[in-house]
This record gives C-alpha cells, sequence and structure tokens, in this order.
C-alpha cells in the first residue's frame, strides 16, 4: 500500500491559507497542557499529538473540554487539516464549506448528509462512515451500495475504532473531541503503513449491528472463502433482509434475529451468557443426548422469532438458519462420547412449541403459542479435520412453504479445503 505523510508545517500553512480553524474554532488555542487532561487520560497521547500537529486546539480557560462533542462540520475539518488536503477559500461566509469541498473532491464526503446537519454533533457510526473512507489510499474507491452499519464493522475492524466495555459499540452515540482526535490518530497511522490491533468483542458487536452474524469473522475456517464464481453477487457478505419471512400480509412472521457464533473457551466473550445452560447434543448412533463440552469448541447459535396473528386451518412449518453443507469426513463409533465432528445442538428449555389445528387443543395452543423465540444451532469442535473434496460451507434460510416462502434461500456460500485447521 503507498504510504501517506504530512508534516506540521504543510497542515499550519493549510491553516494559515484556509483561516476558519487554525487559531482551532472560536475561543481555542493552540496551547498543549489542559487542566482537564490529566496524565493518565485515556486520550492524552492523541490529543498532545493532535494540537502538535495544528488541527485542534484547547480553549483559552487552559481546558482542553475532551468530552464536549464534535460537529459534522467540527470533525470534517479535523480530517481534513490532519490528511492535508487542499482547501480552497470561498465566499459565502460559512467557515466550513471550504472543508466538506476539499471532502468531497478527495472522495471522504459524497454528499452523504445535508447542510442542516453541519453544526450539529456526530455519531459514532456517522463518524465511521468517514473515518473509514479517509484511511482508504485511493479515497474515491466506489461504493456499490451504501450500508451505514457497515462502516462501524470497517471501522472496528481495522482498529480505528473500539468499544467502550465488552461489545458495547454505542453506534448512536455522540463522537467527543478526545475521541475525535484519537481516531484520527489511528487514521493517519494506517495511512502511513501501520497496522492497528483491533478490539474483537467491539468487532463482533459491529458486525452483529450489521448482519445479525458474527459468523464471517468467528469462522473463518468454513466461512471464510466466499464462493465468488458461483455467487459473484455475495462477494464477502450476504443481505441480512433475507433471514425473514413475512407472510399473509403480515399475519406471519419468521425471523432469525441473530446468528452468533460463541468461543466456549472465551469466558470474557460478551455472548457468552446468552448459552442456554442445558444445551445437549445428539451423541451419534445414540439415542441418549449429553450436554455440550463447555471448552474446545464453538457454538452457532440461532436465535429464531415465530408469530401467528390469527388462525389458521393449517399447521405451521418451522424455518431455521443454518450452516450446512459441511461433512467433516467422520465415521462416528456407536457409543462414543467424544463430541468430534460437527453436530446439531437443542436447548430443552428454549425449543420450539409446534401446535397444529385440533378441535380441542388448537384454541389454547394458539393462545399460548402465538409469539415464540427459540434456540437452534450447531457445535464445531476446535482442532484438525479432514474434508472431503468439492464441499461448502453455506448460510441458507428456509421458511414454510405452505405460505409461499421459498423452499430454501443461500445467503452465503463458501469452498472448503480439503484439509482445514482453526
Amino acid at each position: 500500500m503507498r504510504k501517506w505523510f504530512f508534516s506540521i508545517l504543510s497542515v499550519v500553512m493549510l491553516v494559515c491559507l484556509t483561516l476558519p480553524f487554525v487559531q482551532a474554532a472560536e475561543g481555542e488555542t493552540l496551547a498543549s497542557g489542559f487542566k482537564d487532561v490529566e496524565s493518565k487520560h485515556w486520550a492524552k497521547a492523541g490529543i498532545d499529538q493532535a494540537v502538535k500537529a495544528g488541527y485542534v486546539g484547547g480553549y483559552e480557560d487552559g481546558n482542553f473540554r475532551p468530552n464536549q462533542q464534535v460537529t459534522y462540520a467540527e470533525f470534517m475539518r479535523m480530517i481534513v487539516s490532519a490528511v492535508g488536503l487542499e482547501v480552497r477559500p470561498n465566499n459565502e461566509g460559512k467557515w466550513y464549506l471550504p472543508y466538506f469541498a476539499a471532502a468531497k473532491e478527495a472522495g471522504i464526503f459524497r454528499n452523504d448528509f445535508k447542510e442542516a446537519v453541519y453544526n450539529k454533533p456526530i455519531s459514532r457510526i456517522e463518524m465511521s462512515r468517514i473515518a473509514v473512507r479517509a484511511v482508504r489510499e485511493n479515497l474515491k474507491t466506489v461504493e456499490t451500495k451504501y450500508v451505514p452499519n457497515r462502516f462501524l464493522f470497517e471501522a472496528a475492524r481495522q482498529g480505528i475504532v473500539n468499544g467502550y466495555g465488552k461489545g458495547e459499540i454505542r453506534p448512536e452515540g455522540m463522537t467527543t473531541r478526545a475521541e475525535s482526535v484519537v481516531v484520527i490518530d489511528r487514521i493517519l497511522k494506517i495511512r502511513s503503513g501501520a497496522k492497528l490491533k483491533m478490539d474483537k468483542y467491539a468487532t463482533n458487536a459491529a458486525e452483529v449491528l450489521w448482519h445479525r452474524t458474527n459468523a464471517l469473522t468467528m469462522l473463518p475456517r468454513y466461512l471464510g472463502t466466499p464462493a465468488v464464481l458461483n455467487y459473484p453477487h455475495y462477494k464477502d457478505y450476504f443481505d441480512a433482509s433475507q433471514l425473514e419471512f413475512i407472510g399473509d400480509n403480515g399475519n406471519l412472521i419468521n425471523r432469525t434475529e441473530k446468528l452468533l457464533v460463541i468461543d466456549m473457551d472465551d469466558k470474557n466473550d460478551p455472548n457468552y451468557k446468552l448459552v442456554p445452560t442445558d444445551l445437549m447434543w445428539d451423541v451419534p448412533l445414540s439415542d441418549e443426548p449429553l450436554p455440550i463440552p463447555q471448552k474446545g469448541i464453538y457454538l452457532v447459535l440461532d436465535f429464531q422469532y415465530f408469530e401467528v396473528k390469527k388462525e389458521y386451518k393449517t399447521h405451521y412449518q418451522t424455518f431455521g438458519t443454518t450452516i450446512a453443507g459441511i461433512d467433516p469426513g467422520y465415521n462416528p463409533v456407536k457409543g462414543s462420547t467424544k463430541l468430534e465432528t460437527i453436530v446439531n445442538i437443542f436447548s430443552p428449555s428454549n425449543t420450539f412449541n409446534k401446535f397444529f389445528r385440533d378441535p380441542v387443543t388448537y384454541k389454547y395452543d394458539y393462545d399460548r403459542y402465538k409469539k415464540q423465540r427459540f434456540i437452534t444451532g450447531y457445535a464445531f469442535p476446535k482442532g484438525n479435520h479432514k474434508i472431503r473434496n468439492d464441499n461448502t460451507a453455506s448460510i441458507k434460510f428456509k421458511g414454510p412453504t405452505n405460505f409461499g416462502a421459498k423452499e430454501l434461500t443461500i445467503l452465503y456460500e463458501s469452498w472448503l479445503d480439503e484439509s482445514i485447521t482453526n
């Protein structure tokens, strides 16, 4: 990747030419050593670097105000000044317009929001959109489809943004001055060739926010190589809106709310608390299920939702989202209780309660079960497995065909190598 550099001198010259922000904002000063930024403040290094570079400053009262919210215009000015884009003055009397013009010319800004919001606080998800574009070597990279939540995921995956805690990302939270300068410092490091460490919990949460699952980042062993030859429109990811079926004018709903992959060896995973305590797996060639192992496996939990809003004379076929077509080539031995292959799992306390048209019990069942949440899933043992040739791993969705749903929809498919490891 081509490396990007800018000098303090170039930034200072740029500010002098464009005036509105090199004295920072109104009332700011470029002095360092702020009264409200202690030596142990989490953003102190970024704040000091930003002030030194000249694209942000403190206030005349000796404070930096790290927790003060930043507007769209202020953040855009910081980005443009920090990366050294050319800013041309205009005669419209609005200090921020030249910065938006420079950002638009570079491809960072694409008329994503109207001028009416320029002086309003910018959310983390909108800040991430600008930040992700700013790290690209080619800022004018084409975006065929704008998906807001994807930018937050991309920002987390590249280490541009971190979480506030384990898996807490606050997409609609407002961006502060401290967060802004730290994010910009990371942008500059990436542009100069650095690879930053990502917050894995924030990245997983951002992927779930984007398309309801973290399967593609948690199971790259199975889902890391998309079968683009057969499914070029899938590319790296899929459209999560296909994870549901709504029939009969909204009277019947089938939906996967989340498809979560959980590492059972990582007790700090914020999703670990969602694992049902009574999960079981069907032992091959045995009539007796066993509790799942508490370590050495990945769980794939499919959190499903089912609702009917009126009575029908037919039964309701269940649906599921599944990772299917994976055959490790394992020949189970009767009586073996070691989980050595990919198996179905179930939770007796979180199962789908089927109900059918019955003159005696149907009314009771309908009242009780017309709205349900239940869990299905798989267990993936860690370690090496032999994979049979020409096999694939798929994320598929199936709905009730007697209500007009497709029998099966492939949302994502990837090739499996003959031998794969975690």
